[in-house]
């Protein structure tokens, strides 16, 4: 009916027992629809709740799922789990799921998200007393804001870690890799943009063009695009650092292992964005994504400052 105003109800899961549900949702006819709106679908857990719920609830009516952006990290996953949301027995209209945006990117859990493990590390080296002054004070800071940020709005300009007074990395004006017409992307959108496009090596449907990281089908990130030419931007290198697994950047070669230390030692020294490179770099080394470089490049007369002070004090 015009200009009605439906029954809104927020709820995680819609279980019998829970007093919030409605009398109406219990006794609801098979022609009442339901909306579920859901602002991000990852594992569709949610979803599936909601869907487990509402038959204990008897509802007989239709359901109409509607999520803002589905992330799945797989196009098949997604297609399985719509053809399970719309499954309505006994009727002939069947439930409908709305997409609004999807996109393909990697499900990223508390174990395998970047900024959980830099987060687990710098704890780690807090704990264990390796940090002194302003490196510890550094550290202490970033792991405030990653733990604020795990329940706010999440990272923007800080997805990479740069010192304070330092300004976000961006990209080059006209870029080949994503279209920024307006310069206003985000590390998060970089970052974000580089994780979709590594998860499509992932699921690349040949073989030979997969990242795949496991006997016998070995393919790795070749070292060329993140410490190499082939992109120009810093931020780039970094987001591949960021998004891939060390499993994905490790060359079963020892002499092309060997070529990442020496690789490692000469971006420590760099002066461009040195100091970004000195903790992304400290970042990547806590989780095993790249050698361990040749300590003189550690001792040179150029590495001072805090965020030198906290790479010496990673683990070899």
């Amino acid at each position: 009916m015009t200009g009605a105003r439906p029954n809104i109800l927020v709820h995680p899961d819609l279980r019998l027992q829970s007093p919030e549900v409605p009398v109406e949702i219990r006794d609801a006819v098979t022609e009442s629809t339901i909306l579920v709106i859901d602002d991000v679908s990852v594992t569709g857990q949610r979803l599936s709740r909601y869907q487990q719920s509402l038959p204990e609830l008897r509802f007989k009516g239709r359901i109409i799922y509607m999520v803002a952006v589905a992330r799945p990290d797989i196009d098949k996953r997604w297609d399985r789990r719509v053809t399970e949301l719309r499954f309505r027995s006994g009727a002939e209209i069947k439930h409908e799921v709305i997409c609004i945006e999807k996109v393909i990117v990697p499900d990223w859990d508390g174990n395998k998200c970047p900024w959980c493990m830099e987060g687990r590390s710098l704890s780690n080296l807090v704990q264990q007393q390796r940090l002194q002054g302003d490196a510890l004070t550094m550290a202490v800071r970033r792991i405030m804001a990653l733990q604020r940020a795990s329940i706010e709005k999440g990272l923007i300009q800080d997805v990479i870690w740069h010192p304070e007074t330092g300004n976000p990395l961006r990209l080059t004006p006209n870029s080949l890799f994503m279209v920024d017409e307006t310069g206003s992307a985000t590390e998060a959108d970089v970052v974000a943009a580089v994780a979709a496009a590594i998860q499509q090596l992932r699921i690349a449907g040949k073989e030979e063009k997969r990242l795949d990281s496991a006997y016998p089908h070995v393919s790795v990130l070749d070292t060329e695009n993140y410490f190499g030419k082939r992109f120009n931007d810093d931020i780039l290198r970094i987001a591949m650092l960021r998004s891939a697994t060390a499993a994905e950047l490790e060359r079963w070669d020892g002499r092309k292992e060997e070529e990442r230390r020496t690789l490692v030692s000469q971006f420590l020294e760099r002066q461009e964005n040195r100091d970004v490179f000195l903790l992304e770099l400290a970042v990547a080394r806590l989780a095993n994504k790249i050698p361990q470089p040749d300590p003189t490049s550690l001792s040179g007369p150029e590495m001072t400052g805090w965020p030198a002070d906290l790479w010496r004090a990673v683990p070899t």
